[in-house]
């Protein structure tokens, strides 16, 4: 008998993990999320500007607040040259985002890299760099890669990319809204 319940725990374990595994977590407090955004780079405005977009479209169940220190804040954003590969397992990205989590899957930090240039020194444009932006919030928030092309949280970069029903859909299960 117990090396039944043995057994059946092992397994919901193992299928618990497997469906969990998915889910890069949530912030607990999504009302009071303080960001740091590198000051007086020219691409900061931008990046405030895509803030604010997350939490327009999740209609404030967002709320990034401006910090002016990285040591106050939950997510914090830097502004490079290139991505480094070595960081990004591939020469392409032009943003990243590595975030951190409690066991309990609670996001405790977020730092993004946005890129200024391709790994082949090509220069973004403000569009491509605000795509980049809104992609990389959407991880920090918690979304993985969409197989939509025309979602923002899609993988690869298109002309035509923005915050998608789907992405908004993910986040309200995720947060259950």
């Amino acid at each position: 008998m117990i090396k039944r319940i043995l057994l059946i725990f092992v397994i919901l374990i193992t299928l618990c993990s497997s469906v969990f595994a998915d889910i890069q977590g949530k912030w607990f407090h999504p009302k009071f999320i303080r960001v740091y955004i590198q000051p007086d780079h020219y691409k900061g405005r931008l990046m405030t500007q895509a803030f604010r977009e997350w939490s327009k479209l999740t209609k404030n169940k967002l709320i990034f607040q401006k910090v002016t220190s990285p040591k106050f804040a939950d997510i914090e954003v830097e502004f490079v040259d290139k991505i480094n590969p070595a960081q990004s397992n591939t020469d392409r990205a032009i943003g990243l985002t590595k975030t951190s989590t409690q066991s309990n899957r609670k996001l405790v930090h977020a730092k993004i890299w946005i890129a200024q240039k391709t790994h082949d020194d090509k220069v973004l444009s403000e569009d491509e760099v605000y795509t980049t932006m809104l992609h990389e919030i959407g991880h920090a928030i918690g979304l993985n890669h969409s197989q939509d092309p025309e979602s923002v949280m899609y993988y690869g970069v298109n002309v035509i990319q923005e915050v998608s029903e789907e992405d908004l859909r993910l986040l309200k299960e995720l947060y259950l809204w």
